[in-house]
């Protein structure tokens, strides 16, 4: 039978600055870091148009609780082939999804395994990453040529809110180029991304 593989990421970096940051590819590259308002109209207005970048087949850099990550909706090739683009990621690697809840795992496997809902239960949100396969006729595996995933359910109220908002789960890879040290600050996604992000 089919098996899901499991491994810890990251975990409790502590390193990641509390100021958050959005970074969208809708904006000229002046105006394309945006600080995380304060008050909740605010907020929902900048989540509302991060979600709108996303459904243009755009990139949004946002916090999670272990790095920066850059992502875009795992339903989307086409955004899927940017975020190679923008990392210099080779093709052979897989891109993860982020979800918002383990009720989301329905939309990318038909994998059921009382143990994976168990660790599920026990470590979300939180960097457990479960490997499973995926579910073949969901869109966001036609987005992707792999026999398996990477998901996770990040624990970061920014992270949770946009996916949730999205509607669906983020591919989502780190927020540096490949072989970089990953990203812990805005300024350090500002660096290379700052002309990146806004690839077409």
């Amino acid at each position: 039978r089919r098996t899901a593989g499991l491994r810890r990421v990251g975990a409790g970096t502590g390193d990641l600055d509390r100021g958050v940051v959005l970074a969208m590819s809708d904006a000229p590259q002046a105006d394309r870091m945006v600080a995380w308002p304060e008050g909740e109209d605010a907020q929902r207005r900048l989540l509302a148009r991060a979600v709108s970048v996303l459904r243009s087949s755009g990139v949004v850099a946002f916090p999670t609780d272990t790095v920066y990550g850059i992502g875009v909706l795992g339903s989307d090739a086409r955004a899927i082939q940017r975020l190679y683009a923008i990392k210099d990621r080779p093709p052979e690697k897989a891109i993860a999804l982020l979800v918002s809840d383990a009720g989301q795992l329905g939309e990318v496997t038909d994998y059921e395994d009382p143990d994976l809902r168990a660790l599920a239960q026990r470590f979300w949100p939180g960097a457990l990453t479960v490997v499973i396969p995926w579910r073949r006729e969901s869109p966001a595996a036609l987005a992707q040529p792999f026999d398996t995933v990477g998901v996770r359910v990040p624990d970061h109220p920014v992270a949770l809110q946009l996916i949730a908002e999205a509607g669906e789960p983020l591919a989502t890879t780190s927020a540096n180029l490949s072989g970089h040290p990953s990203a812990l600050t805005a300024k350090q996604v500002s660096a290379p991304f700052g002309v990146r992000v806004g690839l077409s």
